[in-house]
């Protein structure tokens, strides 16, 4: 009897498809409907019950702040996977059973226009120079889950009160805050700006694909934890269990860092295959503290939108 399994995932589209025909070729039984929403607003839509998130049996790639709100709000079905022992304990959930279990890692990065030359930002503090204003964008944490994880990065490594300070001078410069986290590279790559805020793979790969970038990693970069989870709303939940288990067998480790291309996978391991990560990647990171995130989400978003909301795109019509 074939099982329909509902997947919402804030990854990008282009590495959906290969990762379900991977997974169903393990299990024919099982067919994946796999959807794409923003990690903003999958959160805020499950978190408020809305239309949106009806009939989602798992959630795969949420940041892992959102998996701790939504775990604490009750909609998560606790579930150890087989493989999750094999992921490091800052990489999942701490409880037994975990509601939620990391895959890949992915980090934030400046896609800054080819030809820069000496003006090559290196720090984040680099870019509240006034010669950049008008040609900076970067992701709206409100939607995007890239946005949160630089702005999270920034309050963690700089403390709040120097991180305000910075985001204020940053919005002196910035010419839009996008809906989704590849946009501001993708700007860059046309010439529309010199940088974009954006996040590792989107970096990378339009340097590859255009070579109309460079990828920059500061220090204090914010990153996060792509994981997968089950929904208490599942009426799907022994084919649910088997995508957890998938998710993190070490089969799915290999995929993140061959096929998705992480900087990083949930065992520790920094992907030496791509090209354009520094040698100490893993020494970069921002000090994530994903409990304080989640507990202070609404203060930092409404602080955010009501400092800089201005410049935000407006969504996309439906």
């Amino acid at each position: 009897m074939l099982t329909r399994l509902t997947v919402v995932s804030t990854l990008q589209r282009e590495n959906m498809r290969p990762f379900k025909e991977a997974f169903e070729a393990e299990n024919p039984d099982i067919r994946l409907t796999m959807r794409t929403l923003g990690n903003g607003t999958v959160t805020d839509a499950l978190m408020a019950q809305a239309e949106v998130a009806d009939g989602i049996d798992v959630i795969w790639g949420l940041s892992a702040a959102s998996m701790i709100l939504l775990r604490d709000a009750g909609l998560l079905l606790p579930y150890t996977p087989s493989g999750a022992e094999r992921v490091e304990v800052r990489f999942k959930d701490a409880r037994v059973p975990a509601a939620w279990v990391g895959g890949g890692i992915w980090t934030t990065a400046l896609c800054a226009a080819t030809g820069l030359g000496d003006r090559l930002p290196a720090a984040w503090s680099d870019l509240t120079h006034p010669s950049w204003r008008g040609r900076i964008a970067m992701p709206s944490p409100v939607s995007s889950g890239v946005g949160m994880a630089l702005v999270g990065g920034w309050l963690l490594s700089m403390g709040e009160e120097r991180a305000w300070a910075f985001m204020d001078a940053l919005h002196e410069n910035m010419v839009v805050y996008t809906q989704e986290g590849s946009k501001a590279c993708r700007m860059v790559s046309t010439g529309a700006i010199d940088i974009g805020l954006s996040f590792d793979y989107r970096a990378t790969h339009t340097k590859a694909q255009t070579k109309a970038v460079v990828p920059v990693f500061p220090d204090g970069l914010g990153w996060d934890v792509s994981a997968a989870a089950i929904l208490t709303t599942t009426k799907n939940a022994d084919a649910a269990r088997r995508f957890a288990d998938w998710s993190a067998s070490d089969r799915a480790r290999r995929f993140y860092a061959d096929a998705l291309d992480f900087s990083m996978v949930a065992s520790g391991e920094v992907n030496r295959e791509l090209p354009d990560l520094p040698p100490d990647l893993a020494k970069r990171l921002a000090p994530m503290d994903f409990t304080w995130l989640a507990a202070n989400r609404e203060r930092i978003i409404a602080t955010w939108i009501k400092r800089y909301g201005t410049k935000m795109e407006a969504p996309a019509a439906e």
